[in-house]
C-alpha cells in the first residue's frame, strides 16, 4: 500500500490554514476587537499575513477597508488606548497590504489613510506608538506611488522631522526623512502651512545626526535645492551655528554646501552662490574674531579644495571679487589680514574661460596685491602677506615670469627676513622658505640666497632660532644644498652651548648634527673619530650634544658608543702603563705623546659626561 507523500499532506494543510485566517479577516473586519485578534495572530510575521492577503481577491480587500472604515471613528481626539491599539493594527494591515504588489488599493483604503494623517499631529501623542504606526503606512503610500499621495505627507514629513530632531533622535528617524524627501515638492512651499515643515528643517540643519550623516547631509543638500528662500532660511540657520561647533561638522557644512551646488540651478544656484557662497566669504573677511573667521574659512575650504574644477574655479572668481578687491584695501588692518588669508586659499583668482590678456591683466593685479600685504605697515599683516606669498610660490612658482619670483624671494630673504618690528614675520618667512622648498623648482633660486639667513641662528627671539634650525633640517634633506655651507658647523655648536637649557633648540640641533657625529651606519672606528674630534672642537658642545643624542639615538647605538669610549680609553690606559714600565725598565722616565693625552682626556670627558 502506497503512503501519501507527507509534504503532500502539509501543503493541503497550510492552504486550509490560510483559508480560515481570510475567512477570519472577512468576519473581523466589522468588528474591532475580532480584527485586532485576527492581526494578532499574525504579529509574530507580517509574511504570513500578506501570504493571506494574496489569496484575497480585489472585492474581498475592498471589504475589509469598507469594515475597517465604519469601525474607526472620525476622529482621534480623546482616543482610548483601545482605539489607539486599533489604530496600530490598522496601519500595519495597511503596510501588508502596500507590500503585496498585484493589489490595487481601494477607496475605503485611501479614506482610512487619510484619516490617519489628518489626526497624526493634532490627536497622536508624540513618538507614542500610534504616531509611528500611522507614520509608516503614509510613508508607505507615498512611496508606493499610489494615488493622491502628496495628500498623506505634510503631517507625516512634518512628524518624521520633529522625531528626527528631538531628544529621543535616532539615525533611523534621519533615514527615514530622506527616503521621502520627495514629499517636499508636493508641498507649497510659500504657503502658510509650510511654516512648520521650515522651522523643522532649520532645526535639522544643526542637528548633528543631519549634519555628521551621509543620509542627513543628502537631505540637507536637497533641501538648499528646492527654493530661494528654503536656502536662506537653512543657510542662516546654520550660520547662527558656526562660531560654536567643532571642526569635524564645520567640515561637513562645507562637504553640504558643495553637495547642494552641484545640483541646484536656476533662482536656487543663484542663492547658494551669493546668498551663501559671498556672504560666508563677506563674514570670514569681517569676522570680529580669529577663530570666527577660521571657522568660516573651514567651511570654504572644502569648495575651495576642488577649484581645479572649471565650474567651481568660475565661480569662486565672480563671487569672491567683490569681497577681496574691496577689503584687501580697507583701512582696518584685521580686516586686511582675514581678506589676505581667504585670498591665499583661493589665489589665482580666475575666470577658466578668460583671454590671455584678461588673464595677464588679473595676474598682475593680484601680484601688486600680494606685494602690498608683504609691505603692509601692520606686522600682523605682514606676517600673512608673507604666508600668503610663501604658498603662492610653492604652488605655482611655474606660473609666474622669473622677474617676479626673483623680486618676491628677494624681498623675503633680504628684506622680511630680517623685519626688526616683529619676529612673527621673521619667522614666517623661514617657515615660508622651508614650505617653498617643497616645489623643485625653487631650489636653483633659493640656493644663493640661504648664506644671508646665517645670522639668524643667533637671533634675539627663541622662535625665530627654532625656525631657523626647522629650515637648516629642510635643507639637509635636499641632496644639492649643504646645510653648513648655510651656516657654520662652528656656530652651530656655540649655538648648541649657549641654548643648552632650552629643549626646543637643542633637540633640534641634536638631530641636525647627529649624522655627522653620530653616524649611525659608519663602522665603529669612524664613530670613535668622531666622538673625539667634536671633544677636541668644543668640549662644551660636544657634552650637550651626546646628552640629548642620548635621548633621541637607538638605545643599542648608544649602547655600542659608551662601550666603544670605554674600550678605547682602557687601551690609552693600557699604552700609557706599558710605556711607564718600560722607560722604569731603561732607567728613564717616559709618557705619552701630547696627541695621545689630549685623545685620553677627550675618551675620559666623553664618557663622564
Amino acid at each position: 500500500r502506497r503512503r501519501r507523500p507527507r509534504f503532500g499532506r502539509l501543503a493541503i494543510r497550510w492552504t486550509w490554514v490560510k483559508m480560515e485566517r481570510r475567512q477570519a479577516l472577512l468576519d473581523a473586519s466589522q468588528k474591532a476587537p475580532a480584527f485586532l485578534l485576527a492581526v494578532g495572530k499574525n504579529e509574530g510575521s507580517s509574511t504570513e499575513l500578506g501570504e493571506v492577503m494574496q489569496g484575497m481577491s480585489g472585492e474581498e480587500c475592498a471589504s475589509v477597508w469598507s469594515g475597517l472604515k465604519e469601525i474607526l471613528p472620525d476622529t482621534l481626539a480623546d482616543a482610548t488606548p483601545e482605539v489607539l491599539e486599533l489604530v496600530v493594527a490598522v496601519a500595519k494591515f495597511g503596510c501588508v497590504h502596500l507590500k503585496v504588489a498585484d493589489k490595487a488599493t481601494p477607496g475605503a483604503m485611501k479614506e482610512v489613510v487619510q484619516l490617519l494623517h489628518d489626526n497624526l499631529i493634532e490627536h497622536v501623542e508624540f513618538e507614542s506608538p500610534a504616531q509611528d504606526a500611522i507614520c509608516r503606512v503614509c510613508e508607505a503610500w507615498f512611496l508606493g506611488d499610489c494615488e493622491d499621495k502628496s495628500t498623506v505627507v505634510p503631517q507625516t514629513l512634518v512628524t518624521l522631522l520633529m522625531r528626527s530632531v528631538g531628544d529621543n533622535a535616532r539615525v533611523a528617524d534621519v533615514k527615514r526623512v530622506w527616503d521621502i524627501r520627495e514629499a517636499l515638492t508636493c508641498i507649497e512651499l510659500s504657503g502658510v502651512g509650510f511654516r512648520t515643515v521650515k522651522e523643522s528643517i532649520m532645526r535639522a540643519a544643526i542637528h548633528p545626526h543631519y549634519v555628521m550623516h551621509d543620509d542627513g547631509r543628502r537631505f540637507l543638500a536637497f533641501v538648499l535645492t528646492l527654493s530661494p528662500e528654503l536656502t536662506r532660511a537653512v543657510h542662516q540657520s546654520i550660520k547662527n551655528q558656526l562660531p560654536w561647533i567643532r571642526a569635524s561638522m564645520l567640515e561637513q557644512y562645507g562637504e553640504l554646501y558643495h553637495q547642494a551646488w552641484k545640483k541646484a540651478a536656476g533662482p536656487a544656484l543663484h542663492a547658494l552662490e551669493y546668498d551663501c557662497f559671498q556672504d560666508l566669504a563677506n563674514h570670514c573677511v569681517h569676522a570680529a574674531t580669529p577663530a570666527l573667521a577660521s571657522a568660516l574659512r573651514k567651511v570654504l575650504a572644502v569648495v575651495h579644495k576642488h577649484k581645479k574644477n572649471k565650474a567651481v574655479d568660475e565661480m569662486l572668481a565672480r563671487v569672491y571679487e567683490p569681497v577681496l578687491w574691496r577689503s584687501l584695501k580697507v583701512a582696518n588692518p584685521t580686516v586686511r589680514r582675514q581678506a589676505a588669508l581667504l585670498f591665499a586659499e583661493v589665489f589665482p583668482v580666475q575666470d577658466p574661460d578668460a583671454s590671455n590678456a584678461e588673464f595677464e591683466k588679473s595676474l598682475t593685479m593680484q601680484v601688486n596685491a600680494l606685494e602690498l600685504l608683504m609691505r603692509d605697515p601692520v606686522p600682523e599683516v605682514r606676517e600673512v602677506g608673507v604666508q600668503a606669498v610663501s604658498r603662492v610660490l610653492s604652488l605655482y612658482l611655474d606660473l609666474f615670469p622669473v622677474h617676479t619670483s626673483t623680486g618676491f624671494m628677494n624681498l623675503l630673504l633680504r628684506d622680511l627676513a630680517f623685519d626688526t618690528a616683529s619676529p612673527a614675520v621673521r619667522v614666517a618667512v623661514l617657515r615660508g622658505v622651508a614650505f617653498i622648498m617643497d616645489n623643485h623648482l625653487s631650489h636653483p633660486l633659493l640656493a644663493p640666497r640661504f648664506k644671508g639667513l646665517a645670522e639668524l641662528i643667533h637671533d634675539r627671539s627663541e622662535k625665530v632660532r627654532v625656525a631657523m634650525i626647522d629650515l637648516l633640517l629642510k635643507i639637509r634633506s635636499v641632496k644639492t644644498i649643504r646645510f653648513f655651507d648655510v651656516v657654520s658647523v662652528e656656530n652651530i655648536l656655540s649655538r648648541i652651548v649657549a641654548d643648552a637649557h632650552r629643549p626646543s633648540v637643542v633637540s633640534r640641533l641634536t638631530k641636525l648634527i647627529m649624522p655627522s657625529y653620530m653616524p649611525m651606519g659608519k663602522a665603529p672606528t669612524e664613530q670613535l673619530a668622531r666622538a673625539i674630534a667634536l671633544m677636541r672642537q668644543n668640549p662644551r658642545a660636544a657634552e650637550v650634544f651626546y646628552k640629548e643624542a642620548g635621548v633621541q639615538a637607538p638605545a643599542q647605538a648608544v649602547v655600542n658608543l659608551i662601550v666603544m669610549l670605554h674600550h678605547a680609553l682602557m687601551v690609552c690606559i693600557q699604552k700609557r702603563t706599558a710605556s711607564v714600565d718600560a722607560g722604569r725598565k731603561a732607567g728613564k722616565r717616559r709618557s705619552m705623546s701630547k696627541a695621545e693625552e689630549e685623545e685620553a682626556e677627550a675618551l675620559a670627558a666623553l664618557l663622564e659626561g
